[in-house]
């Protein structure tokens, strides 16, 4: 995977969560929003790489 396909995908996926956590939880700190990304970027990483090894 390259990295600016990488970029491209976490920013895709902060994107999602700001959309997701906005209509929840109001407004988040970026101090939150890192925290909770980093969380949700890890585990979505691990199942990219499943899938992965699934389809190659």
């Amino acid at each position: 995977m390259k990295m600016t396909n990488e970029k491209k995908l976490k920013n895709k996926l902060v994107t999602m969560l700001k959309e997701d956590w906005n209509g929840k939880k109001g407004y988040l700190t970026d101090n939150e929003m890192f925290k909770y990304c980093q969380f949700y970027t890890g585990d979505f990483w691990k199942k990219l790489e499943k899938t992965n090894k699934k389809s190659a």
